[in-house]
Formats: structure tokens, sequence, C-alpha cells
């Protein structure tokens, strides 16, 4: 029996299947977090935090003040929860964007994405999850 490439079977994968949006929600989901953070991090709101930030972790050290200490930890908690909402309003837009091209589109933007991001082994994993 002849062993198909990689991305032969993810192909053979999306064209046995409804690209659903159960589907493509997986696949997106895969895509790391820090793919959806440009051009939004470099922005004024998230560049301050970031500077914040730093400036109470050096304030901290230099006077070893815990107060200092604990409120760079809040303003990283809230820097980090921007963060992910951010790329949860990133990633939907990218769902929907997908769920309205065509079937042979999606297949097409889903196999891009599956070899940009070297999502190869992890989608074949949803094999059983997504059965025919």
């Amino acid at each position: 029996m002849m062993r198909l490439f990689k991305s032969d079977e993810v192909s053979n994968f999306l064209n046995t299947r409804e690209s659903s949006k159960a589907l493509i929600e997986a696949i997106v989901n895969m895509i790391p977090d820090r793919e959806f953070y440009y051009p939004e991090i470099e922005a004024e709101q998230l560049s301050a935090y970031r500077e914040d930030i730093n400036e109470l972790i050096v304030t901290a050290r230099s006077l070893k003040s815990a107060y200092s200490g604990m409120n760079a930890n809040h303003l990283q908690k809230e820097y980090h929860d921007e963060l992910k909402q951010l790329v949860i309003r990133k990633r939907k837009l990218l769902i929907f964007g997908i769920l309205m091209q065509s079937d042979s589109s999606r297949r097409d933007i889903l196999c891009r994405i599956i070899k940009s991001y070297r999502l190869q082994k992890r989608v074949l994993a949803l094999k059983e999850v997504f059965r025919e």
C-alpha cells in the first residue's frame, strides 16, 4: 500500500468531510495566539500597558516595594486579558470570513492555514472527531 504524504492526507481529509463550522473552529483554534496580536500589539493602548508594567517592575526591584510588585501583577493580568480578548475577536472574524466563502474556497483556505502553521499532524488527529 502506498503511503500518502501528510499534505495529501490533509487534502483528502478536508475533501471527504463537510467543512462545517465545528471543523473550521477546530482548525482556527490551532493557530497560535501570537499570530493574532499584530498590529494591535504595537498600538498605543497595549504599548502603554507594557511601559507601565516595566516601570512598576523596575520600581519594585529598586525600592523592594511589595506594593509596586502587586500593581505590576495586576497590570500584567489586565494586559494579558486585553490580548486574550483581541485573539478571541480576531479568531471569530476569521471563522466568520471562512464561513462566508464557497465550499471549495473554504477547503483551500483551510489547507493554506494548515500548511502555513504546520498543523498537519494535529488536524489528522481530528479524523475520529470529524468522521465521514
